[in-house]
């Protein structure tokens, strides 16, 4: 980067004064990039806890919540982009993989029972269920660890809505 960016001494006292001006830094984003229409991310899952710190900074630029992935590929789009990040569904992408879902009911004190996969077409709204997809690359019957809820049906294919991790637990050294 050395090679195309030089330091920019006049642009780096700007940002700084930007900085100062603003209480806490609150619209901080909307200052140093006046032409924002919204911001764009992955806000789901492990990234939530942030969403708050985001809101602030953000000021009143809209908070768009990206399409569903993981390291194994596509899962679902975001077909309702302006809810808030909270309140995200994907719509499963049926052509990227084979998608199965084990149903996890909830066996009292003994944690969860899991009975076989079901197909994509099998799902009930309001069941929560871990994904396993089999992709193009290779991956088999793989078990994603997300633990997802069906919410309902974006034309035939199941809106889901991510929960949690399954059997993650802190670790606190």
């Amino acid at each position: 980067m050395a090679k195309i960016l030089k330091p920019n001494a006049e642009l780096a006292y700007k940002i700084h004064e930007k900085c100062l001006s603003l209480s806490n830094w609150y619209g901080l984003i909307e200052e140093l990039f006046p032409s924002v229409k919204y911001i764009y991310g992955i806000m789901t899952g492990s990234m939530e806890p942030y969403l708050k710190k985001l809101r602030h900074y953000a000021g009143g630029i809209p908070l768009l919540s990206a399409d569903y992935g993981s390291s194994e590929g596509w899962i679902g789009a975001n077909v309702n982009p302006t809810r808030p990040p909270e309140m995200a569904t994907f719509a499963v992408l049926p052509h990227i993989g084979y998608f199965e879902f084990i149903p996890l009911r909830d066996a009292g004190p003994l944690g969860r029972i899991e009975p076989r996969p079901v197909g994509l077409t099998d799902v009930h709204v309001g069941e929560e269920y871990e994904v396993v997809v089999t992709n193009f690359a290779g991956l088999y019957r793989y078990r994603l660890g997300d633990v997802v809820k069906v919410v309902g049906f974006h034309n035939s294919t199941p809106e889901l809505q991510f929960i949690c991790r399954k059997d993650i637990m802190p670790a606190i050294n």
